[in-house]
């Protein structure tokens, strides 16, 4: 993790900081990145680097989770206040991630990530330890009425199914294998379906 000295830094310079290493890191591969690249990139000393972070896997890892919790403030804000219902949520959000990854680099930089050997393992990890916390903050604030009977655990499975779905389509069209429509319009009517199935759930 960084050093309070990085931490310490005023947030505008630091946040540029970030955007200029996300952006070097997405350059080249890991193997042929060296502490030199992003302090040219940065205009920051080499010394400085290492008053900032201890290497460069050090680095890396403060990467994924600023860009991982970027994310998660994101998708926060879109249900804070907002007193919506489960599936009023699930309805919104498709558009509005798409959105996200986009007009960021969320996408790419998790993708190389989860997809490097080396980095794979650690990102894995880091996501699940912050999964469970991020998704009951983001059910705390939606009102569940609609889905019956169903536990806590059962609505907590019920988002992370829909959020695959959402997330297999996503990546489609990131890679263009669907037009977005299409891709909506699937995502919606798988919605519909367990919706409907969802309103006949009965415990009793």
């Amino acid at each position: 993790m960084p050093k309070k000295t990085f931490l310490n830094l005023p947030e505008e310079k630091r946040e540029r900081l970030v955007d200029v290493f996300k952006t070097t890191f997405l350059k080249k591969g890991l193997s042929k990145q060296t502490v030199s690249d992003y302090v040219k990139a940065s205009g920051i000393p080499r010394g400085s680097f290492y008053q900032y972070f201890d290497d460069l896997d050090d680095l890396y890892r403060y990467l994924f989770i600023h860009t991982l919790e970027g994310y998660q403030l994101f998708v926060l804000n879109q249900v804070r206040g907002k007193h919506l219902s489960f599936f009023d949520y699930m309805e919104r959000i498709f558009i509005q991630d798409l959105k996200y990854v986009q007009e960021s680099n969320h996408y790419r930089i998790l993708h190389k990530y989860f997809t490097h050997p080396n980095l794979s393992g650690m990102s894995i990890q880091i996501m699940e330890e912050k999964r469970k916390v991020f998704v009951r903050e983001i059910l705390s604030q939606l009102d569940t009425m609609d889905l019956g009977r169903l536990s806590f655990d059962d609505i907590e499975d019920l988002y992370s199914t829909f959020n695959y779905i959402k997330t297999q389509y996503i990546q489609k069209v990131l890679k263009g294998v669907i037009d977005i429509s299409i891709a909506h319009e699937k995502y919606l009517k798988i919605l519909a379906i367990i919706r409907c199935g969802v309103k006949e759930i009965d415990y009793a």
